[in-house]
């Protein structure tokens, strides 16, 4: 009796763990458990199949990884391969390796080579079209004067779509300045464009900081295209 009820709870586990694997859909930004240095990306045109590493020596292989087929297991932090991302987290690069997230908290091995790009999240967010606060967070991350919780807000309109456009970086928090120009019917005539290149026409009292990570998690969606 005891022998059926494992193959019994044996079975269902496996179920379990089939119907989270057939209900992962690979999204443009997907769940990581830190944010490292920045991100690792790769020329996958040129590499579209990578060998995975479980050390730094690059002796035992995980697995080798199709860029076409992610799964629940092995992902990148951004991946859209029509528009050019296939981007790890990176924790640790060297002359022969880097150290990288697949997935959610797995730390594997890629072997350094010219197929593999790094931008840290300054130069990232700093060279965007813009950013915008996640919904889920715009309640708790208001656009403040200082690096602070505490600090004075700068009131905002809540609206369905916003951006900010970037100033700098500082730890956990980003300065930006509100883009008055974006989602509306002024937008039409700068659409494509960088926020740079339009947001001298909006107010400098809506400039002030918001935080753009907090735990290993980003508080905002990055806007690397138009």
């Amino acid at each position: 009796m005891k022998y059926r009820q494992l193959i019994i709870v044996t079975l269902i586990l496996t179920l379990q763990v089939r119907a989270q694997n057939n209900n992962f859909h690979i999204k443009y930004e997907n769940p990581t458990s830190q944010l490292g240095l920045g991100l690792l990306i790769l020329d996958y045109y040129n590499l579209p199949i990578i060998e995975i590493y479980n050390d730094k020596n690059l002796i035992d292989k995980f697995i080798d990884w199709d860029s076409n087929k992610p799964d629940v297991d092995i992902y990148p932090k951004f991946y859209e391969l029509d528009y050019g991302h296939c981007d790890f987290v990176l924790l640790e690069s060297t002359k022969t390796y880097h150290k990288i997230l697949v997935g959610l908290n797995k730390v594997k091995y890629v072997k350094n080579s010219k197929h593999w790009n790094f931008i840290s999240w300054t130069e990232l967010i700093t060279n965007s079209f813009g950013v915008t606060r996640k919904r889920n967070s715009r309640e708790s991350n208001k656009l403040r004067i200082s690096k602070s919780d505490n600090s004075k807000e700068i009131p905002i309109e809540l609206k369905t779509h916003e951006n900010f456009c970037v100033n700098q970086l500082k730890d956990n928090w980003v300065n930006v300045k509100y883009d008055c120009i974006y989602a509306t019917d002024q937008y039409i005539d700068y659409e494509g464009e960088p926020c740079s290149n339009y947001i001298d026409k909006c107010p400098d009292n809506k400039t002030g900081w918001i935080m753009w990570k907090k735990d290993g998690e980003l508080l905002i969606q990055i806007y690397l295209r138009p």
